[in-house]
């Protein structure tokens, strides 16, 4: 089992950041108005935002993550309907789930960086065999395409 490298704990939840992945546990957490969804895992790689309310004098506030297949979110009134991949938290709370959304964001940042100077390097590659002739323009620029819209 590994260890997480950060834990925000929340109202409703406890977000555990591991190297490749999010995890939010709702053992031991109850809520007298709705029903919280059970445990749930997803890769950092897979987020594609990070929504983020502070939390106020009497209003909770929140820390939402969307990715590709997360449902969405619903407005009630003044504060968030919980869903299963996001947390709230109370003004005491914040500042460890400022945190952990500032680390998820340099993780997530890092992958793209990576992600990016590897398409990069891959190009460079597939030039010199244009230029030397071991493959056509057409092989070129079909993976070039692939190497961009990704």
């Amino acid at each position: 089992m590994e260890d997480a490298l950060m834990i925000a704990k929340g109202v409703d939840g406890l977000v555990e950041l591991f190297d490749d992945k999010i995890k939010i546990n709702r053992k031991g957490f109850s809520s007298l108005n709705r029903v919280l969804p059970g445990d749930n895992e997803f890769l950092i790689s897979q987020i594609t935002s990070i929504e983020f309310k502070k939390a106020g004098a009497v209003i909770n506030g929140y820390i939402q993550f969307a990715f590709v297949g997360s449902s969405a979110t619903e407005d009630s009134g003044s504060e968030k309907v919980q869903l299963e991949d996001s947390v709230m938290f109370v003004a005491r709370q914040q500042l460890g789930f400022e945190e952990l959304r500032v680390e998820v964001e340099s993780k997530i940042a890092a992958m793209m960086a990576g992600s990016v100077a590897f398409r990069m390097k891959e190009l460079e590659v597939l030039e010199g065999l244009l230029s030397k002739g071991m493959i056509d323009k057409e092989q070129f620029d079909t993976r070039k395409q692939q190497l961009l819209s990704n």
